[in-house]
């Protein structure tokens, strides 16, 4: 086990691996950013729709998680 972790120190220590982690860590928080857009983005057109209906804000509110004002702002 004491060779294993030492094996990966010795990796880890590496500017090539520091360097591939960084890439990896843009690329998840790249894939998040892009994930909560496209679910916010959803919720907005969830929103629209719902005050196409003749829902209420504070019923768009409290079944989508948006605050108030920002289904005010909404265009549709």
């Amino acid at each position: 086990m004491a060779q294993a972790v030492e094996a990966y120190r010795s990796v880890s220590a590496t500017e090539e691996f520091r360097m591939l982690e960084r890439m990896r860590q843009d690329m998840l928080y790249n894939e998040v950013t892009a994930l909560n857009r496209a679910m916010r983005q959803a919720l907005e057109k969830t929103a629209i729709n719902m005050l196409k209906k003749g829902m209420s804000v504070d019923e768009i509110s409290e079944l989508t998680g948006l605050f108030i004002d920002d289904i005010l702002r909404l265009e549709y």
